[in-house]
């Protein structure tokens, strides 16, 4: 390889693992907004379904 093609992969590399930090970053933040957004509804079903099941 020369030294030119070695820094253009090498920049590719950077760049694929900024981009794979970012979709973790998305991924962790849109579980969170999921977590935010149904938690009260799971808790109402939860607490709508405990007596049919005791």
């Amino acid at each position: 390889m020369t030294s030119q093609a070695n820094s253009k992969a090498l920049k590719a590399q950077k760049l694929n693992q900024s981009s794979q930090c970012l979709q973790r970053f998305d991924n962790a933040l849109g579980i969170i907004g999921s977590f935010l957004t149904k938690r009260p509804k799971i808790n109402i079903k939860k607490q709508e379904n405990r007596p049919i099941f005791g």
